[in-house]
C-alpha cells in the first residue's frame, strides 16, 4: 500500500520545525555551539542537519515504521536511526571544528534525536488516525 506524499511532506515539515526549535534552545542555553556554519549571520544552528539531513531521516524513519509495531518502532528509532546519527555527531565533534558540546554529551543527542523521531511518529499517528475518524463520518 503507497501512502500519500502528503504524509511525508509534512513529516518533513514538523520534523524542520521541531529539531531548529530543539536546537535553537540547546545553542541559546550554550550546551552545543557550532563554530561553523552555513549562514554565520543570521542562525546559530546547524541549518544542513535541522532543514535538511534530520527532516529526509525522519521521513524515512517513518516509512520503514510504518506498519510495525512498538517495540520494532522504538528498536528502529534508537538503533537504527539515533545511533548512527549520534556516533557520526560524536565523531564530528572530536575531530572537526562543526560542533562543539559544552554542556552536551552523547547520551543527550541520542535520547534527543530518538525522542524527536518518536514525537513526530506519535503526532503522524494521531493525524492520520483523526483523518480516519473524519473520513469515515463523512457521507460522501
Amino acid at each position: 500500500m503507497k501512502h500519500p506524499r502528503k504524509d511525508w511532506v509534512l513529516i518533513f515539515f514538523m520534523k524542520c520545525f521541531i529539531s531548529s526549535l530543539v536546537d535553537k534552545i540547546t545553542v541559546s542555553c550554550g550546551w552545543i555551539e557550532y563554530p561553523v556554519r552555513l549562514f554565520p549571520r543570521f542562525l546559530k544552528i546547524s541549518v544542513l542537519f535541522d532543514y535538511l539531513l534530520f527532516p529526509l531521516l525522519c521521513v524515512w524513519f517513518n516509512q520503514t515504521s510504518y506498519t510495525s509495531n512498538m517495540k520494532s518502532i522504538l528498536l528502529q528509532a534508537f538503533w537504527i536511526y539515533s545511533l548512527p546519527v549520534t556516533i557520526f555527531e560524536t565523531w564530528l565533534e572530536r575531530k572537526t571544528d562543526l560542533i562543539r558540546y559544552k554542556r552536551w554529551s552523547w547520551f543527550h543527542s541520542l535520547t534527543s534525536l530518538a525522542a524527536t523521531f518518536l514525537l513526530v511518529r506519535g503526532i503522524m499517528g494521531l493525524i492520520r488516525r483523526d483523518s480516519q475518524i473524519s473520513s469515515c463520518g463523512s457521507s460522501d
